[in-house]
């Protein structure tokens, strides 16, 4: 009987380390699967860290490289706070052209077929007063100023003129120069759109 009970605490000793162990093994398992796959998680993370890196120094890299062509393609736009710097330019245009220039209506305007776009246009009314060489030298500055500006509608009128002009045709031999009177003078008027920088 002594023999029989010394097996049955021997049987339940190592059942009960039998299953010790089994939970410790399970525990261990479970811990070593829970660790593999934060260090996935972990090494995904990077893996997606340095591609992003990569693309950025690559990005980086081709916008130094291209400095002078993305400097060039902005100077194409009035800058987002350069409007008062494009209205000085015009103002110095009339100046220079000796032209009398006001700058009437001033307004931007969105594109609203493209509702994420960098670009809004600047609408300007501009009206002159001189000469014909004087007004027509504004309009060619106008034009050729380094930004993508249209003009939508010009026109030109004579005021205070004393006589008619009138047109010789190109077979009368008798064509005489129209000499301009000293109190008439050329109205300019231009819409102009620029575009510009949101």
């Amino acid at each position: 009987m002594k023999d029989a009970g010394k097996t049955k605490n021997i049987l339940i000793t190592s059942a009960t380390f039998a299953v010790i162990v089994f939970a410790v093994y399970g525990f261990l398992f479970w811990s070593i699967k829970g660790k593999n796959e934060q260090i996935s998680q972990l090494t995904n993370e990077a893996n997606r860290n340095a591609q992003t890196d990569t693309a950025l120094r690559g990005i980086k890299s081709a916008l130094n490289n291209n400095k002078n062509s993305v400097a060039q393609v902005d100077s194409y736009f009035i800058p987002k706070e350069g409007v008062v710097d494009f209205i000085n330019t015009l103002d110095t245009l009339g100046k220079e052209s000796g032209t009398m220039l006001v700058i009437g209506s001033v307004s931007t305007e969105e594109d609203k077929t493209e509702a994420n776009s960098f670009k809004e246009t600047l609408k300007i009314r501009l009206e002159t007063t001189g000469s014909w060489n004087e007004t027509y030298y504004f309009l060619s500055k106008l034009e050729s100023l380094p930004y993508h500006i249209s003009i939508d509608q010009t026109t030109f009128s004579l005021t205070s003129a004393t006589d008619r002009m009138s047109f010789v045709s190109a077979s009368t031999t008798n064509a005489t120069k129209r000499v301009q009177g000293s109190d008439e003078y050329w109205k300019g008027s231009f819409d102009v759109t620029v575009l510009k920088l949101k």
